[in-house]
Formats: C-alpha cells, sequence, structure tokens
C-alpha cells in the first residue's frame, strides 16, 4: 500500500512538471547552489521541442511498469524502477528548479529513499512523519500563529473560524505539531486512534487553504502508515537502524540550514526552501526595477503578489535580474523590493542602484538584503489579501500611504517575545525528552 502511495506521489508530480517545462526549469530559477543550472538543461518542451515530454511519456511508463511489477511480486524489478523515477525527482528538485515545492518532497522522497535502502521501513516511516510535522512546528513561533495574524489579515480569514477564535485554532496548530504528534506512535491504541483522527482532519481542512498537493504527498501514506498498520515496535538489530537514523538526522540539517545560515529566517526568505517553510507568513510583496540600455532608454520590469501563500522571495527576483543582466545591450539596472508580512507595513528589503553588481551567496547572508527594526521607517501599508488570486485587479493598489485595517488580539500582541520564547522552550524541552528516550532504547 506505501508503495502505491509513492507512486501516486510521482503521478501528481510529474503531472504538474510536465505542463511547467518540468518543475519549472525550462524558464525557471535555479537553487542558490547551483546558479548555473542552466547549462544541464538538456531537454525541452515545446514549443522548443518534444524531447521532455518525450521524458515524462518514459516516466509514466515506469509508474505503470512498477505498478504491474508489484501486482506480480517481482520487487526488485519494482524497486528498480521507482529508483530511477526517485533520482530524477530528486534531481529536478534540488537541483534544476527552485520553482518547485520541496518542503513537500521531504514527504515523498524521504519515504520513498526510506522504502527503497532501509530496513525496518515502517518504524522509520511512521517516525519519519512525526519527525517533518515536529519539525514543521518550530517555523510557526512568530506572530502569523501565535497571534492568527496570518488569517486575520485575509479577506476571507480563517475558513468558517471568526477572526476572534483564530489564535485559538491557530495555537492549537501548534500544540498538534510540537506535543501531540508524539501520541501517533504511542501504544495505547486509543490515545493513538484519537490522535490519528485529529491529524486526518488537520489535513483535511487544510485543502481549504492549499489545495491537494499537501494532502497528497503526506495524508495518503499517512492514513497507510497509521490506520492500517500499528507503530512499530523498535527494532532489535542496531545495524539494520543506520540509514534509517541517517534520513531522519538529515532532515533536521536540513531543516535547520537556514537557520544557520540566514538572519531573521524566515523574515529574509534565505535558503528558506531548505527547510520544511511550508505555511508560515501571509506574504505580500512589490519588486521594481528600471533596466537601463546603452543608448539611455530605460525600461520598466516589475512583479508583486498579493497572494497570501506566495513565498516573495528575494532570491528569485535577484535571479531573473541576472538574466537580464547577460544581455550586452544593458548598461545597469536599478532595483527596489518591499515586502509586508501578516499585515504588517511594508518595508524595503532592497534598494540597489545596479543590481547587475549584487551576488548572491546561498551559504551566508546577503548584506544588501535589509532586514527591518524598531528603527525602520515603513514605505507603506497593506490591503487585506487572500489565499490564491488567479485574476488580479491591477486598477487595486498594492501599497497605501495609510494603514488599511487594525490588527486584532492587541492583549496577545503585547506578549509576544514571551509566548515565542514560551513554545520555543516547550519544543525544545520535548525535542530534547523524545531524543534521550531513543538513545535510552540504543543501550537497552
Amino acid at each position: 500500500m506505501l508503495f502505491g502511495a509513492l507512486l501516486l506521489g510521482f503521478f501528481h508530480a510529474f503531472f504538474h512538471f510536465s505542463y511547467d517545462s518540468y518543475g519549472g526549469i525550462g524558464r525557471g530559477i535555479c537553487w542558490p547552489h547551483f546558479q548555473n543550472c542552466e547549462s544541464l538543461k538538456t531537454f525541452w518542451a515545446y514549443p522548443e521541442g518534444y524531447s521532455l515530454m518525450a521524458v515524462y511519456a518514459l516516466s509514466y511508463g515506469l509508474i505503470l511498469l512498477a505498478g504491474v511489477f508489484a501486482y506480480q511480486n517481482r520487487w526488485n524489478r519494482a524497486h528498480a524502477c521507482v529508483l530511477v523515477l526517485f533520482f530524477w525527482k530528486f534531481f529536478v528538485g534540488f537541483f534544476l528548479s527552485h520553482d518547485g515545492s520541496p518542503p513537500f518532497e521531504y514527504y515523498h522522497l524521504a519515504l520513498c529513499a526510506l522504502f527503497l535502502f532501509a530496513s525496518n521501513k515502517i518504524y522509520f516511516a511512521q517516525r519519519l512523519l512525526v519527525a517533518l510535522y515536529f519539525s514543521a512546528a518550530s517555523i510557526k513561533f512568530h506572530d502569523a500563529w501565535i497571534t492568527g495574524s496570518f488569517f486575520t489579515s485575509l479577506e476571507l480569514g480563517m475558513p468558517f473560524i471568526p477572526d476572534s477564535l483564530a489564535p485559538l485554532f491557530s495555537n492549537f496548530v501548534l500544540l498538534q505539531e510540537t506535543l501531540l504528534c508524539w501520541l501517533l506512535v504511542s501504544e495505547n491504541r486509543k490515545i493513538q486512534k484519537a490522535v490519528v483522527a485529529l491529524f486526518i482532519f488537520f489535513h483535511l481542512y487544510s485543502i481549504l487553504l492549499i489545495g491537494y498537493n499537501f494532502p497528497t504527498y503526506s495524508l495518503v501514506p499517512f492514513i497507510i502508515l497509521f490506520v492500517f498498520a500499528e507503530p512499530a515496535r523498535f527494532p532489535q538489530s542496531l545495524r539494520s537502524m543506520r540509514f534509517g537514523v541517517f534520513i531522519l538526522a538529515l532532515i533536521y540539517i536540513l531543516h535547520f540550514a537556514p537557520y544557520v545560515i540566514a538572519r531573521g529566517q524566515p523574515y529574509s526568505q534565505e535558503d528558506y526552501r531548505y527547510g520544511l517553510g511550508m505555511f508560515i507568513n501571509n506574504n505580500q510583496c512589490d519588486s521594481r526595477a528600471l533596466i537601463y540600455q546603452k543608448s539611455g532608454e530605460a525600461k520598466e520590469h516589475s512583479s508583486h503578489t498579493r497572494m497570501g501563500i506566495s513565498r516573495c522571495s528575494v532570491f528569485s527576483r535577484w535571479f531573473e535580474l541576472q538574466k537580464r543582466c547577460q544581455d550586452p545591450n544593458v548598461d545597469h539596472i536599478t532595483w527596489t523590493f518591499d515586502y509586508s508580512k501578516n499585515g504588517h507595513p511594508f518595508y524595503r528589503f532592497v534598494d540597489a542602484q545596479d543590481a547587475c553588481k549584487l551576488t548572491y551567496n546561498a551559504w551566508s547572508p546577503n548584506s544588501w538584503i535589509r532586514l527591518p527594526d524598531e528603527n525602520s521607517t515603513p514605505t507603506g501599508y497593506p490591503q487585506k489579501n487572500v489565499i490564491w488570486e488567479e485574476h488580479t485587479d491591477e486598477s487595486k493598489p498594492l501599497i497605501y500611504a495609510k494603514p488599511q485595517f487594525e490588527q486584532p488580539h492587541e492583549v496577545l500582541r503585547s506578549y509576544l517575545s514571551q509566548l515565542i520564547l514560551l513554545w520555543t522552550a516547550l519544543w525544545f524541552a520535548t525535542g530534547a525528552y523524545q531524543l534521550f528516550r531513543f538513545i535510552g532504547k540504543l543501550r537497552t
């Protein structure tokens, strides 16, 4: 059943890749650690050619063939098919395309790696999902979730929940991902089943906000691992645990990399895609550039987003401008980047006289990205927005001179720093307790 769920994940991803120039790499954004990925783009979709669609036709065939081999219990051949799909998706997702959804890939590709290479597959697959939920909690310890401002700064608010109750439900999500997730592997079956039911409801509710992507990668294997299977017992052989422990450790290393590398993560959005930064802030941004030709002519190149689900990545806008800089007719590019999160004022993160002279460091902070502090002057104020906005009303201003709405829950805001500290301490205490429990089992 888990094998079938993994094949469903490949189908879901490749379906979107095939319509989006395999994850956006056709004309998309490279990763910060591989900024010259264009040199490896050897397959092209129409109108350039058919080679890319041929790759996905073969991939579709491998998905079907893997299912046939699994049905025939020819597991070596089934694994071989999935191995090809795994390496292609990993290569596209983490080297060729910065436009995809790497946080979702931790749910799919990490499970694939355990399925292909690990012993005690069910034990580590169950612990992997728990570890992913627990990691996802740590990125929510800020005003968006503690005061509920992610939702109260939306026109529609939290689905079917009034703004007055938004902090209650958003903080319950923090409790669920910090503490209750560990009960998914509890030996008390009544408690375990109740928590499983709660998480299933959580995933179904999330569809109202983010659609099918996340539930397809997470809910289907979740039901298989926690409804159809009981919590697996601790493995008897330490040697058989090596790869499973390696995958879990790697997940946490990648998750915390942005915190170590970047300042103010997730505010600066530097290297956020290395971690589990899925559903963090309600973002709005405005990027404006003037491209000066050597002839003296200036052309405007602007992009902005009102969508709350948007990442507003400074790196993505920088990368697009670097392509413009390669034009021999371009003399220089002036660039400003204004950013607002959770209904707070817009602040100017970038104010560059020549974007062509800026370099982006993947493994260290970029000093030209300026983070706001208490002395920063706002460049304007946002209007309430929505999660998705297919048809943007361009006549509607993005940035206003005066505040357009009042943020509720001022009492919670006055204690925000203390509440962040409380949640952070609880998270680290829970993680330390679970780690010592695991070490204790290793010793015995």
